[in-house]
């Protein structure tokens, strides 16, 4: 069973594992940068690093309804949701 690579991201969901070459386009220049790979070279700094980022689409996989609330709302003080023992 072959299963297809998603290129979006589940609303609401942990998403389980993204390849990290389709989080940004210069991904290499990243993790080197995180890593301080060429950070002490003093004859040719390295330059800023300027991330290219993608951005991923989002897909819903169920329908939210809208919250309804009552126009004048009005809280009455001391109600609880259940009896409080004494």
């Amino acid at each position: 069973m072959k299963y297809k690579k998603f290129k979006v991201l589940l609303r609401g969901l942990l998403q389980g594992q993204v390849p990290w070459t389709q989080l940004s386009y210069n991904p290499v220049d990243i993790e080197s940068f995180l890593y301080g790979i060429n950070s002490t070279n003093l004859v040719t700094p390295q330059p800023c690093l300027t991330p290219e980022l993608k951005t991923l689409g989002t897909a819903n996989i169920y329908k939210t309804e809208p919250t309804y609330i009552p126009e004048p709302l009005v809280i009455q003080k001391g109600q609880r949701p259940f009896p409080v023992p004494n």
